[in-house]
C-alpha cells in the first residue's frame, strides 16, 4: 500500500524523536535548570552568608580599588586581568564580585578569586559553581571532550528540529488538538497530552532549538567559516564587533586608576559596568575593555567600550555590527535569556519543564504502542525492554540524580580532596544506579520505587539546608532574598510533584486488575 506524505512525516516524527529523545531530555532538564544558574550557584556556595542582610555592600568604586590594588601586587607579569562587578539581576551576574588573571604565555593558566562585596576581602572562588556546571552539561555533556559533546548535542538538536517540523505537518488539526484532552484513556490520554504540550510550546521549542544552532554555528558548520575567513578566527570576531587583544610592546606603563574613570560611574540609564578586562596590564600597549549590561528588556548582548590602560583615553569602538551580527546576538540572548526579568525567567523555566514533559510523553507513547503489540504476540523483545529501561532511567532517574547532586553538595566534607568533582561524580553514579534498578526490577515496581525515592530526595533538601547551612528559608524569607529562597521552594514543589505522580500510579496500578494496568504506563 502506498504511503501518503503525512504518514511519512508521522514516521519521521516518531523515529527522529525516539533516536535522540533520551539525550534531548537530558539537555532540556539541565538547560532548564540553568535558567536559574546564579540562584543555584548561591545555594551551593560554601562561603556566602546571609548573616549580614542589613549590611550595605560596597559600591563599584570601592570594589574596583580593592581589586586593582590586589592585582597590581599579586598578578605581576600576567597577560590579562579581569574584574566582574556585582550584578544581581543579570544572567552572568551575582551579588559577589570576582577578579582573575591569566599567566603569561600562549597556554597561560587562569586564576580567579571571589571579592567579598561587604568588606573587599579575597576568598577562593571555590571551583565551578553548581549552576554553571549544569549549564555546561547542557551543551557539552560533561564527561565527553567538549568538541565531541557539542557536536553530539548539535546532532540531537537537528533531530529535534526535524521532529518539530514533521510534527507540524503530521498534526494538521493543530488547533483542535490543542483543546482536546481525554483523561484516563490510556494511550489516547498520552497522545492528547503530547499533542497539547507540542502545540502550546511550539514557539518556544522552535526558538530554543534553532537558537541553540546559532550559538555554536562555527562548530556545527565549519566549512563556510574556513572558506570565508581562511581559518582567521580573529577576523571573524572582529567582524562581529568584538575587540582583539593587542600585542605587548615590553615598555612598562602603570595602569590608570580604574575607579576614577568615567566607565566606573555610569548611571543606571546607561548600564553599570559588569565586566572589565585588561589586556597587557602595566604595558604601554595595555587595553581596557568594559562590558556593561543595558536595560533588562534589551535583547542584544553587552556593548563594549575600549580605553588605553595607561591614561584611560577612550578608543574608537570596534567595527559596528551589521544586521547579521545583530540577529546572531538576538538569537543568543533569546537562548540564554540575557534580557529576562524574574517573571519572564519563570515563564521560560515553566516552558522548559513543559518541553521536558513533551519529550517524556513522546517516549512513553512510543513504548505504549509497542507494549500493546507485544501483549498480542506474547513476546517482549530485547529492543523494547531496553527502551523501557532507558525511559525510566532517564525520565525519573535523571531528576533523581540531580537531587543527589544537591545532597552531595551539602553532605560531602569540605576537606575532601576534589570535593567539587565528587559532587558531579555522585550525580552520575546515582544516575547509573537508576538505570541498573530499572533493568533489574519489574517495570511497574521500578516506576513506583524511583518516584518514591524522588519525592523525599527533593522535599527534604530544604530541611537539609537548614541543618547544614545559614542560607535556609528561615533566613532568606525574612531577608526578602527571593533569589535564594526560590531554590528551596522550587525543590519543595518538585518533591510534591513527584509524590503526586507516585500516588496516582500506585492507585491506578494496584487498584485495578488484569491487563488494564498496561494502559497507564509502559
Amino acid at each position: 500500500m502506498k504511503t501518503g506524505f503525512r504518514q511519512s512525516m508521522a514516521a519521521l516524527h516518531t523515529w527522529s524523536g525516539l533516536l535522540a529523545g533520551w539525550v534531548l531530555y537530558f539537555v532540556f532538564v539541565v538547560g532548564t535548570a540553568s535558567y536559574f544558574q546564579i540562584s543555584i550557584d548561591r545555594w551551593m556556595s560554601s562561603d556566602e552568608s546571609l548573616a549580614r542582610p542589613h549590611e550595605r555592600p560596597l559600591g563599584n568604586v570601592e570594589l574596583l580599588n580593592h581589586a586593582q590594588d590586589w592585582l597590581e601586587r599579586h598578578a605581576i607579569g600576567a597577560q590579562r586581568w579581569w574584574i566582574r562587578l556585582p550584578d544581581p539581576t543579570g544572567f552572568v551576574g551575582s551579588r559577589d564580585a570576582l577578579l582573575g588573571w591569566q599567566d603569561a604565555g600562549p597556554d597561560g593558566q587562569w586564576h580567579s578569586l571571589r571579592l567579598d562585596p561587604f568588606d573587599g576581602r579575597l576568598h577562593p572562588a571555590g571551583g565551578e559553581p553548581g549552576g554553571k556546571i549544569l549549564r555546561r552539561m547542557h551543551y557539552a555533556l560533561h564527561y565527553l571532550p567538549q568538541a565531541v559533546g557539542e557536536r553530539l548535542v548539535g546532532i540531537c538538536a537537528m533531530f529535534m528540529l526535524v521532529a518539530l517540523l514533521s510534527g507540524i505537518i503530521t498534526h494538521k488539526k493543530i488547533f483542535k488538538e490543542f483543546f482536546t484532552f481525554r483523561p484516563n484513556k490510556g494511550q489516547r490520554s498520552w497522545l492528547d497530552a503530547h499533542n497539547v504540550l507540542g502545540v502550546l510550546l511550539l514557539p518556544f521549542l522552535l526558538m530554543i532549538t534553532y537558537s541553540g544552532f546559532v550559538f555554536f554555528l562555527p562548530e556545527y558548520m565549519p566549512l563556510p567559516f574556513e572558506r570565508i575567513y581562511r581559518g582567521d578566527e580573529r577576523a571573524y570576531y572582529q567582524e562581529q564587533g568584538r575587540s582583539s587583544p593587542p600585542t605587548a610592546t615590553g615598555i612598562a606603563a602603570p595602569v590608570v586608576s580604574l575607579s576614577n574613570q568615567p566607565f566606573a560611574h555610569l548611571g543606571p540609564n546607561e548600564g553599570p559596568p559588569t565586566w572589565i578586562f585588561l589586556y597587557n596590564p602595566e604595558d604601554s600597549a595595555g587595553l581596557i575593555e568594559v562590558r556593561r549590561n543595558r536595560a533588562a528588556t534589551d535583547l542584544l548582548m553587552q556593548p563594549t567600550g575600549l580605553y588605553e590602560a595607561a591614561n584611560g583615553r577612550a578608543l574608537p569602538s570596534p567595527m559596528a555590527k551589521g544586521p547579521v551580527s545583530r540577529i546572531h546576538d538576538v538569537f543568543i540572548a533569546l537562548h540564554v535569556a540575557f534580557f529576562a526579568d524574574s517573571a519572564l525567567r519563570w515563564m521560560l523555566f515553566a516552558s522548559g519543564i513543559g518541553g521536558c514533559a513533551a519529550i517524556a510523553s513522546g517516549l512513553v507513547l512510543w513504548i505504549l504502542k509497542r507494549r500493546q503489540q507485544a501483549l498480542r504476540t506474547g513476546h517482549v523483545g530485547f529492543g523494547l525492554r531496553l527502551a523501557e529501561v532507558l525511559n525510566l532511567g532517564t525520565i525519573v532517574g535523571l531528576p533523581l540524580a540531580i537531587a543527589v547532586y544537591f545532597w552531595a553538595n551539602r553532605l560531602l566534607p569540605e576537606a575532601l580532596a576534589g570535593r567539587f568533582e565528587w559532587q558531579v561524580h555522585a550525580m552520575f553514579i546515582a544516575w547509573g544506579l537508576m538505570f541498573g534498578h530499572a533493568a533489574l526490577r519489574e517495570r511497574r515496581q521500578a516506576w513506583v520505587e524511583q518516584l518514591t525515592l524522588a519525592c523525599p530526595a527533593y522535599a527534604l533538601l530544604p530541611l537539609l539546608n537548614i541543618l547544614t547551612s545559614d542560607r535556609h528559608l528561615g533566613r532568606s524569607l525574612p531577608a526578602g532574598d527571593w533569589q535564594l529562597a526560590g531554590v528551596d521552594l522550587t525543590l519543595l514543589a518538585f518533591g510534591g510533584l513527584f509524590g503526586l505522580v507516585e500516588l496516582k500510579l500506585r492507585r491506578r496500578w494496584y487498584g485495578v486488575v488484569g491487563e488494564q494496568r498496561c494502559k497507564v504506563l509502559p
